[in-house]
């Protein structure tokens, strides 16, 4: 959050089942930090480990360098765990978070892109065939 203008929103999801981070703005690498060190405060409180990431306003725009480093190494400082899941909706004419999204499922990490917000949903909640 910066400058009084709300740059991201995390709060619990409505069935209590996984947390629900939106981003406004523009994806950093520094707001991808802050989002997950305080959504996984709020995700433990709940001993949830199932995140919905809504960037559908937000275009990454962080170099491919940044995008890898950030899960290789960020990740991981950042306690990262690969049981985690997390759902990254976008929108079907940003292709700006693919190359994060396959490079941290190339780390191990339970990452999928949706273009739907029920198909993410039902992955989260495991009501999916994959």
């Amino acid at each position: 959050k910066q400058e009084g203008k709300m740059e991201y929103e995390i709060k619990l999801s409505e069935s209590g089942n996984y947390i629900n981070v939106k981003i406004f703005k523009e994806m950093t690498t520094e707001k991808g930090q802050i989002t997950a060190i305080e959504s996984k405060k709020l995700a433990d409180q709940h001993k949830l480990k199932k995140f919905l990431y809504d960037v559908r306003e937000a275009p990454n725009v962080e170099s491919p360098g940044s995008n890898y480093n950030f899960a290789y190494k960020g990740m991981p400082k950042l306690g990262g765990e690969r049981e985690t899941k997390v759902a990254i909706l976008t929108s079907p004419k940003d292709e700006s978070h693919n190359f994060l999204a396959t490079v941290m499922m190339n780390a191990g990490y339970n990452v999928q892109l949706f273009f739907s917000e029920d198909e993410a949903v039902k992955w989260l909640e495991g009501h999916s065939v994959w």
